[in-house]
């Protein structure tokens, strides 16, 4: 049964006068007693059972409007840290690593020095690689 048909159903049955424990004790529904019980204290106080309101904390990455900010960010500026972009968007900054990583699939990189090679070295080098070589 999906999550309407449910609320549907006890909406009907608490109409007809059965109390929260007779549907939660009825086969057909699989909903938890403290679920029904709070299904009905809110359509007590409101006067309905609405699924449109989500009571958790907001999934700020997942919407639309934050990734089309946060692409518009990116496309602005082509390197920066995540940090400064979760302060300059106003959300957390793991919020913005999620997205930039897992979204746009664009993860750190970490600009490496290669020291240049001077000839005395590389002589000293080749040396001892023929050294190598020859006695092992």
């Amino acid at each position: 049964m999906k999550g309407q048909d449910l609320r549907s159903l006890v909406l009907l049955k608490s109409q007809e006068g059965i109390g929260p424990l007779q549907i939660h004790q009825q086969r057909h529904v699989m909903v938890g007693l403290s679920t029904i019980k709070l299904g009905l204290q809110k359509l007590m106080s409101d006067g309905g059972i609405s699924g449109g309101v989500n009571t958790g904390r907001p999934r700020s990455v997942r919407t639309k409007s934050c990734l089309k900010k946060i692409k518009k960010t990116l496309d602005k500026k082509k390197r920066g840290s995540t940090r400064g972009m979760a302060n300059q968007m106003g959300i957390s900054r793991m919020s913005a690593h999620t997205a930039v990583t897992h979204h746009f699939a664009l993860f750190p990189s970490k600009v490496q020095k290669r020291l240049k090679i001077l000839d005395v070295e590389k002589s000293k080098r080749q040396k001892f690689a023929r050294w190598v070589k020859a006695n092992l």
